[in-house]
């Protein structure tokens, strides 16, 4: 992003400098020594969409100060309980932790929160949609004179599309995988800061492509401005041994048995989600026999 401020005329306001000029300029466009430049608009986001995510990122409204708080005495007991077990001094790694487990807890929770959002209104849509069919077939073949029974079907309608607009205007998808994202990530500076594996990250967009970034590289900013001032504060000497017992029970193996559980909480939902599924498609389909069959026609 390019500024300019006409010493010539320093009272007037300063202009952005956007590329070679074309041939025909829009409204309010000018150009200087063959550049078009444009009046300047005061909001973060025309500047920079990096720094508009991490500021939408610190003012989330989805963050819960009390389940983050939930989140975060939870992971530090955790990996208290782990470093005692494996004789790790606790002052040696209280420095990391205080750093960047209270940014985790953060990330954590609004990823939990908005992964609850995105799966709530996919299944709602699935039930919305089989709702307003049903009900418009019911009312045909069961309570044919009884027309107000298809403000159910409206209702039904109308809850699904707005919901699927409010899903994609608020984001929670997409939400859900950024926050996710920057979870792991600071998962894996908390673990490799303690290893002293040096950086977390060892290719990052903005080196391999300095004039491309996105709008979510300031996750991976974020991490690497987190561990380093994280490695500065840790110090301490810590031996081979007991760091190796405790990556293997606070990281490897507690990854290993949630990612087991989560395995089967998956499968017992997706099993509760298919069965509710076929009764919805069953009910759908013994409306549309009933009404190929007749029933409810001479009415």
């Amino acid at each position: 992003t390019i500024l300019w401020i006409d010493s010539n005329h320093p009272d007037q306001p300063a202009r952005k400098i956007v590329g070679p000029a074309p041939k025909q300029l829009g409204p309010n466009e000018g150009v200087v020594q063959g550049l078009l430049h444009r009046p300047l608009q005061y909001q973060a986001k025309s500047f920079s969409h990096i720094f508009h995510r991490l500021a939408a990122y610190n003012r989330d409204p989805a963050f819960d100060a009390a389940q983050c708080r939930k989140v975060l005495d939870r992971n530090r007991k955790k990996l208290s309980d782990a470093a005692t077990k494996a004789a790790l001094p606790q002052d040696a790694i209280d420095p990391v932790l205080d750093i960047l487990l209270p940014n985790y807890a953060r990330a954590d929770q609004l990823a939990i929160r908005y992964q609850q959002l995105y799966i709530h209104a996919a299944v709602w849509l699935q039930r919305l949609s089989s709702i307003a069919v049903s009900v418009v077939v019911a009312q045909v073949l069961f309570a044919p004179e009884q027309l107000w029974l298809i403000v159910f079907e409206i209702l039904a309608m109308l809850l699904a599309v707005g919901l699927l607009r409010i899903s994609r205007r608020e984001a929670w998808h997409e939400k859900w995988l950024r926050d996710r994202h920057l979870a792991e990530r600071l998962r894996i500076a908390l673990f490799s800061t303690l290893a002293r594996s040096g950086r977390s990250s060892q290719l990052q967009p903005h080196e391999t492509l300095p004039f491309y970034q996105s709008s979510d590289d300031w996750i991976v900013e974020t991490c690497d401005r987190l561990a380093a001032e994280a490695r500065d504060q840790h110090t301490a000497t810590i031996e081979f041994e007991p760091m190796k017992k405790f990556l293997i029970a606070a990281w490897i193996g507690e990854q290993a048995t949630y990612h087991a559980g989560n395995a089967e909480r998956k499968g017992h939902a997706a099993h509760k989600a298919h069965l509710l599924g076929l009764a919805f498609f069953c009910v759908t389909m013994l409306m549309a026999l009933l009404h190929l069959r007749g029933v409810g026609h001479e009415a």
